[in-house]
C-alpha cells in the first residue's frame, strides 16, 4: 500500500475521532464542585480515574487533525495561517465546512463563558466539518496529496575527502 493512501486515511481517522471525542460531553466528577472534592473523588475511585484519562486519550487526535485539515487547505492557501480560513481561502471544501470549522472556536470560547451546551453544540458542528474534511481528504488522489516515495528529492551529492 502507498504510504500517501496511509497518510490519507490516518488523517481521516484523526479528524473524525479527535473532534468526536470534544463532541462527547465527558463528566466524570462534578466540575461545579471545588477542585479538592474533585481530586478526593478521583483519589477514591482510582479506576474511574483511570477510565477518565482512557477515555480522553483520544482528545490528542485533535492535533494531528488540524495538521491534516491545514495539509489540505495548502494548496490553494498555501500561507494561511489559520486552519479554518486556509480551508476557505483554499476551496478545498464547501464554504459551509469551513464556515463551521471557523465557527468552533468561537462557540468553544463563549459556551466556557456561558453554558456547556453551547460548547457541546459547538462541538457538534466542529465533528461535522471535520467528518466533510476527512472525506475530502479521502477523495484527494495521492498524486495531488504528496509526491510518490523518492521523487523530489535531490540526489546526494559526495562529500569531499577530508584532508589529513
Amino acid at each position: 500500500m502507498d504510504i500517501r493512501s496511509v497518510s490519507r486515511i490516518a488523517g481521516a481517522v484523526s479528524l473524525i475521532v479527535g473532534p468526536l471525542a470534544l463532541a462527547v460531553p465527558i463528566e466524570v466528577t462534578d466540575e461545579n464542585a471545588p477542585i479538592t472534592a474533585q481530586l478526593h473523588d478521583y483519589a477514591n475511585h482510582p479506576a474511574l480515574a483511570m477510565l477518565s484519562n482512557i477515555v480522553l486519550l483520544p482528545v490528542m487526535l485533535i492535533l494531528p487533525a488540524m495538521i491534516y485539515a491545514a495539509r489540505l487547505a495548502r494548496r490553494g492557501a498555501p500561507r494561511q495561517a489559520f486552519v479554518g480560513a486556509g480551508l476557505w481561502r483554499s476551496r478545498a471544501v464547501a464554504p459551509w465546512v469551513a464556515a463551521l470549522f471557523i465557527a468552533y472556536p468561537v462557540g468553544h470560547l463563549v459556551g466556557h463563558a456561558i453554558s456547556p451546551v453551547i460548547d457541546t453544540i459547538s462541538g457538534v458542528l466542529l465533528l461535522v466539518s471535520a467528518v466533510a474534511v476527512a472525506i475530502e481528504i479521502l477523495r484527494t488522489p495521492n498524486r495531488q496529496w504528496d509526491l510518490p516515495p523518492g521523487e523530489g528529492v535531490a540526489p546526494a551529492e559526495p562529500v569531499a575527502g577530508v584532508a589529513a
